[in-house]
């Protein structure tokens, strides 16, 4: 006979692995945290590049994406990710400190799910990752 599991390991889902690419240390470490304490599992890049290889060797749920990076734009990051077949059901937020119509439109027509603009209340990041994962 076949091993039979409790009611808790068949209602715990796999974690979520979420990418956050942010180029300030002392944002990305405190969204890791609060990802943490929400159950996701995380990932962390401080440049492109770096995202680039991370989405490559663990490729994330969602990615919570900056738009201004050291070595490149995340926007351009988007338009990578969103040209490759095996990732353009990943879920991209962007972060962006720029409040204008046009940047929202920018990361549209590049493929995000959604913009947020910096600074932005946790609830609000929590809420947007949760419901943006819900959707199959």
């Amino acid at each position: 006979m076949g091993q039979t599991k409790t009611s808790l390991e068949q209602e715990t889902p796999s974690k979520k692995l979420i990418l956050v690419v942010e180029g300030d240390p002392s944002l990305r470490i405190p969204l890791g945290y609060l990802l943490q304490e929400n159950g996701y599992e995380v990932v962390f890049a401080g440049t492109g590049a770096s995202a680039l290889q991370k989405v490559k060797d663990h490729p994330p749920h969602l990615i919570l994406l900056e738009t201004i990076l050291p070595d490149r734009s995340g926007f351009e990051i988007c338009r990578t990710l969103r040209s490759k077949r095996e990732y353009r059901e990943t879920k991209i937020v962007f972060l962006s400190v720029n409040d204008g119509k046009e940047e929202f439109e920018k990361g549209t027509f590049v493929g995000a799910d959604a913009c947020i603009v910096k600074p932005f209340a946790m609830t609000h990041l929590i809420d947007t990752i949760q419901n943006l994962l819900a959707i199959k």
